[in-house]
């Protein structure tokens, strides 16, 4: 008997009326929870926004080397699944992977004859998305594990149904569906009649009115994203409390070290410090108050690092840094950021992103040890998130009042003009920043992306974190359901969640802004595949001319109010596949130190600044 029926039936004998079975999918024989997503893992509660909640049982779930399972509480706080998910499905052939749309050209995935198709059932309308398999050599022998990822972020609240058809083996034989779906395909009777009717209404009668040939389907199945108040609500509440705690000026600061260089031609003085901020933590996981959401526990003192340009003068603006992954607020002091500020005459300050900095990597690698403990990354980034911003407010009222934020008596920083920089992981942390910010006005982030789940294991990060990763979970397929599934976690605060309200349909108590997107050419450590979603989720256009046109990005001329801009730097390719690059290629640290892209940086982040060409044409290697 395969693993996920006999796990049922001891859950059946086991049981009682009060207790059902947990739920599989069951088109899969060996794994119970693929495909995933799955309408099959929801039940309806009529509490819920969207009408359905997520029902994982830790029976189900994927397992440690210790016999562990992975806690299934936090996907069942749900109302759907990630609109950023990516799809999965194990294929029990070695497939040719060769006719699937690739990232290159998520437009094939809209042919006719695509052989993979993702419809919006709400709307009838064909989504635009990419296939690939997991290239790893780790996958089991005589099987394929697929990815279906949408191009974009896919709405909120709504209900898809996935066909996958026409596959061939790599021996050229037809791909051939697993009884359970076969037995559903053709009508015949099988292990899942119970849910006949609902493949037919919400799985095969979608994809048949889509152009689907029912007789064609390999795998087909159907799914229901979470209304968007899930994955941003707790961070909105969050805001809420700490901007109407903070006031204008903020709660207090203090510095503990101001350091000036008279040989520094740039930078006047560094400065050290601290400065109030409502605590949501205790002790490191959000404390809930009686309505569910999370609720303040006093104050707290967080870390800022600023620097003051030779060239900043009163009124200066504020620029607030975002740091990379593992990195600090020191980050803000390194040359590239130094260099752009003093261009600018900007002040900029930075403080961390709590749980995912230089100090965090102990707790990051106990979270790929036990998954159930990632929870802790998502509830201290949240609160790292509000300390960033509150701090441009901090900086303009309470630390403002400070000698180390003036000169000559004079108080430096603008009241007023707040804007917002970073790069790498604070490109992509920097859209949640700016979407629930009450303060930034525009904000230039480079070489970001959207969907961690996407650019982990393709970061020339990853494999260290892998190690440890393989030693707690050694089945590979287990590691990527969990990095997939993952989603629903990093949606709490990563960019995927937030980029569709930045430019338009903002969060409450925001308001829209304007951007600047930096990507670099072949970058190996933030994937141009991560990028693009974000291009096409935010809703750019593409400077144009461009070095490197990408599909769903219209091209313009600028200058424009947000756009898309890509340096080519003269690097060759990555490998084009699923796993991390063997070494960086210099991209990733390369952009912000092009001229041209500090220069774009300056000129977009100033009252009545645009995304221009700086480059005079497509941003090529520099001669």
């Amino acid at each position: 008997m395969k693993a996920w029926p006999l796990l049922l039936a001891l859950a059946a004998g086991c049981g009682s009326a009060r207790t059902p079975p947990p739920l599989c999918e069951g088109l899969d024989p060996e794994a119970c929870l693929l495909p995933w997503p799955s309408s099959a893992l929801l039940v309806r509660d009529r509490t819920t926004r969207t009408g359905f909640r997520v029902a994982l049982a830790a029976a189900t779930m994927p397992r440690n080397k210790h016999g562990a399972p992975v806690d299934p509480a936090p996907w069942n706080r749900w109302d759907g699944f990630s609109p950023m998910t990516t799809l999965i499905a194990e294929i029990a052939s070695v497939i040719d992977p060769s006719p699937l749309p690739t990232w290159h050209d998520p437009g094939a995935s809209l042919a006719a004859d695509s052989p993979t198709v993702l419809v919006d059932v709400d709307t009838g309308e064909r989504i635009a998305h990419f296939a690939e398999i997991e290239s790893s050599p780790e996958v089991a022998a005589g099987h394929t594990t697929l990815y279906v990822r949408p191009a974009a972020r896919l709405a909120e609240g709504h209900h898809y149904a996935v066909g996958i058809r026409g596959l061939r083996n790599r021996d050229g034989s037809s791909a051939a569906a697993a009884a359970p779906f076969a037995q559903l395909r053709d009508r015949l009777p099988g292990a899942l009649d119970a849910r006949r009717d609902s493949f037919e209404h919400d799985v095969f009668a979608p994809l048949a009115a889509a152009g689907v040939a029912r007789a064609s389907l390999l795998l087909a199945w159907d799914f229901r994203t979470a209304s968007g108040e899930t994955a941003w609500g707790d961070l909105l509440a969050m805001r809420d409390a700490a901007v109407a705690a903070a006031g204008p000026g903020g709660l207090g600061c203090s510095v503990s070290q101001v350091s000036e260089d008279p040989t520094d031609a740039e930078i006047l003085r560094r400065i050290e410090g601290q400065f109030t901020v409502p605590n949501f933590l205790a002790p490191g996981r959000l404390v809930r108050g009686a309505d569910g959401r999370p609720a303040q526990q006093g104050t707290a003192q967080a870390a800022f690092t600023a620097i003051v340009p030779r060239s900043a003068a009163a009124g200066a603006p504020v620029w607030i840094y975002g740091h990379g992954l593992f990195s600090a607020r020191d980050e803000v002091t390194r040359d590239f950021a130094r260099d752009t500020a003093s261009q600018a005459g900007a002040i900029a300050a930075a403080t961390d992103f709590t749980g995912l900095t230089q100090s965090d990597l102990g707790d990051t690698v106990a979270a790929f040890e036990d998954v159930s403990a990632f929870v802790l990354i998502p509830d201290r980034v949240r609160q790292g998130i509000v300390n960033t911003i509150l701090l441009p407010r901090t900086i303009a009222g309470a630390c403002a009042a400070l000698p180390a934020f003036a000169v000559s008596g004079r108080p430096l920083p603008s009241t007023t003009d707040f804007d917002y920089f970073g790069n790498s992981m604070g490109g992509t942390l920097g859209q949640a920043v700016a979407a629930v910010s009450p303060d930034l006005a525009r904000v230039a982030l480079g070489v970001g992306g959207i969907d961690f789940p996407v650019m982990m294991p393709r970061s020339t990060r990853w494999p260290l974190i892998e190690i440890v990763f393989r030693d707690s979970y050694p089945r590979r397929l287990d590691r990527d359901l969990l990095t997939v599934m993952a989603a629903q976690e990093w949606d709490l605060f990563e960019a995927s969640a937030f980029a569709p309200h930045l430019l338009a349909d903002p969060l409450p108590g925001s308001h829209p802004v304007r951007l600047l997107f930096q990507v670099g050419l072949y970058d190996a450590d933030t994937t141009n595949v991560a990028s693009e979603i974000a291009g096409r989720t935010l809703g750019l256009s593409q400077l144009s001319p461009s070095a490197h046109p990408v599909w769903g990005l219209p091209p313009a001329a600028g200058p424009l109010q947000s756009g898309y801009v890509v340096y080519d730097l003269g690097k060759t390719p990555v490998p084009d596949w699923t796993i991390a690059p063997a070494a960086d290629n210099g991209v990733h640290e390369g952009v912000r130190r092009d001229p041209r892209a500090q220069a774009q940086i300056v000129s977009f982040l100033h009252a009545g600044g645009a995304v221009i060409d700086t480059c005079h044409g497509p941003c090529g290697p520099l001669q």
